[in-house]
């Protein structure tokens, strides 16, 4: 049964999109089965999955620089992520069988990758599944392969194992509080695709540099969650970028803003062994562009009040500034959240604000919205004639 679903597989990927990844250097021989990796935007640090030695590989742009020892047991090693301060977090939490209810996180300080390639002692946390053991046919959501750090706590995404796959991926939080029972909780879940799982299963996961886009890896695809609101991942704007061949990819990081950096695993029938460059400049500008217009003004000459409307693309906090034209800051103030495709209209007290210039920013997320405005001086004459017309 396996060998034909393998073959139906191939089939769906001979009339995939063109691939929009690109080779860019072989991986050293003795790093065949990548399973994770990380970089700094210098340094890349790749690992190998489960029976190899344990290594934590490094590389300089494409060169290899070394391999340091790593004073612990390889029994799955699955990913490698990174902390905002540079220190790693290697994830032995790989379970095929659902069947094991500890998993071990290894952290390795940043100073210690000093280049010297002697061996890594790190600190070695638990992790313990609040769920009940065997996990039930129904319920196979606890092998996991990727991880990401985001705002202190580590976050993996299900390789769906289910006896009848439904494409669910769970989100699942690792508490920064380590050794308690309940440090695994899932958080939320989303679908994508059910009829193969090969072509769905997460193999890996990165954040772009500045955080506010997850990316999941799978074998011939990355699944995107873009400008996602605090770490509701799945609330992202969902972007699909087709890879287009087939091999076991298993692992992915972002070099830059507009580079990713994905790895596979050397195979007897499918090859591998390489690391490639997979470039997203175009689609996230293009996405950019969209959110520039989730901000209108009724008006831009105000008097007492301001009117916002918003029609985000994605979940989103919307906050105002203004600024006299001196540029001196006049007005912070958080108006809430807009939830996605729906209008959400804000009004802001500006009745205090003097006869001037201003602008206006109205950043949603991280996207900024800048109009110029007007308050322009009434008469007493006007404003009476104003409250006589209503």
């Amino acid at each position: 049964m396996a060998t034909v679903r393998f073959f139906i597989f191939l089939s769906l990927l001979s009339v995939a999109s063109a691939a929009q990844s690109h080779k860019a250097f072989e991986l050293t021989d003795s790093l065949h089965e990548a399973s994770g990796m990380a970089t700094d935007g210098t340094y890349v640090w790749f690992i190998n999955d489960s029976g190899n030695a344990p290594l934590l590989f490094e590389y300089k742009g494409e060169t290899y620089m070394g391999a340091y020892p790593i004073a612990a047991r390889n029994r799955d090693w699955e990913a490698l992520t990174m902390d905002r301060e540079g220190n790693l977090f290697l994830c032995d939490i790989g379970n095929n069988r659902n069947d094991v209810p500890l998993r071990v996180i290894y952290k390795i300080d940043r100073n210690a990758l000093n280049h010297s390639f002697k061996t890594l002692f790190p600190d070695t946390f638990s992790v313990y599944i609040p769920v009940g053991f065997p996990v039930s046919e129904a319920h196979r959501d606890y092998d996991w392969e990727s991880c990401v750090y985001h705002s202190g706590h580590l976050h993996t995404f299900s390789k769906n194992r289910r006896e009848h796959f439904d494409g669910e991926i769970v989100h699942f939080q690792l508490n920064h509080i380590y050794q308690k029972k309940d440090t695994a909780v899932a958080r939320d879940t989303t679908h994508w695709g059910t009829l193969l799982r090969e072509s769905y299963w997460i193999t890996d996961a990165t954040l772009s540099n500045d955080r506010r886009h997850l990316f999941l890896l799978t074998s011939n695809a990355v699944l995107a969650f873009l400008d996602f609101p605090e770490d509701r991942f799945f609330e992202g704007y969902q972007m699909i970028f087709p890879l287009g061949d087939l091999s076991q990819k298993e692992a992915i990081t972002a070099w830059n803003d507009s580079t990713l950096l994905i790895a596979d695993e050397r195979h007897p029938l499918l090859g591998g062994g390489n690391v490639y460059t997979l470039y997203v400049k175009r689609e996230l500008e293009e996405y950019e562009a969209m959110r520039r217009a989730e901000v209108h003004l009724d008006s831009k000459v105000i008097d007492s009040t301001l009117t916002i409307r918003v029609e985000p693309i994605v979940t989103t906090k919307v906050y105002v500034t203004l600024y006299a034209d001196n540029g001196t800051v006049v007005k912070q103030v958080s108006l809430g959240e807009a939830p996605s495709n729906e209008l959400s209209e804000f009004v802001v007290d500006v009745n205090e604000l003097p006869v001037g210039h201003y602008v206006l920013n109205v950043a949603c997320g991280r996207i900024p919205h800048g109009f110029f405005l007007k308050k322009p001086f009434v008469s007493k004459t006007e404003n009476q004639s104003i409250d006589q017309d209503k």
